[in-house]
């Protein structure tokens, strides 16, 4: 299927336009209402939050990737783009956005309610296949208090002006900071290379 194109701000985009680029792939859109916080004193209509149903949470995994869950990760990086786009559009309205991101916490996910799909044993051995035996590992149990977490989220609210960002968890800030400097590190090594393009 192919995934329709399209420009301009939410606010002005009708609920049908919204679902139709968004269902292309339905995970991209779930975790809109509980990933992120929108808050602000205007009544400024926003259709396409409207088009979620039963939604998960965000998390870092939308900026720093692991083996393994490339299909997880390109839902997780959409969201991302997405609610950056929207906190530029929202913010003369006085409306911000912030992205919970959250690393590993001590709930029913990982062992309860997440899935993996089948073996394959053509990745044995590789990183891929040591991150499914991690996951399965039930002795290895997340740091992060979901208590803490909720209850700094609810604290967020009351910031003026929203932080774009709420890095939750020993594990999601060594995986952010890691992800995001050896990201710049490349950028920067490519400076001469991209102006090189340029017309002159």
């Amino acid at each position: 299927m192919r995934t329709p194109s399209s420009h301009g701000p939410p606010l002005h985009a009708p609920e049908l336009d919204a679902k139709q680029v968004f269902q292309a792939d339905p995970s991209c859109c779930n975790p809109l209402p509980t990933g992120c916080c929108v808050r602000g004193t205007t009544d400024v209509p926003c259709p396409i939050l409207a088009c979620v149903e039963d939604p998960p949470a965000l998390d870092y995994g939308g900026q720093a990737a692991l083996p393994g869950g490339s299909l997880y990760h390109a839902s997780k990086w959409g969201i991302e783009g997405f609610l950056e786009s929207l906190a530029q559009e929202l913010a003369p309205f006085r409306i911000g956005v912030t992205i919970v991101e959250p690393g590993g916490a001590r709930t029913d996910f990982r062992l309860g309610s997440a899935k993996l799909g089948p073996k394959m044993d053509v990745y044995s051995g590789t990183p891929a296949g040591m991150v499914r035996t991690i996951l399965q590992d039930t002795s290895r149990l997340p740091n992060g208090d979901p208590a803490k977490m909720v209850k700094i989220m609810i604290e967020s609210v009351d910031r003026n002006p929203a932080p774009r960002r709420l890095v939750l968890g020993s594990d999601s800030y060594a995986a952010l900071e890691k992800a995001l400097s050896d990201r710049l590190v490349d950028v920067r090594a490519q400076k001469e290379l991209a102006s090189s393009t340029d017309l002159r």
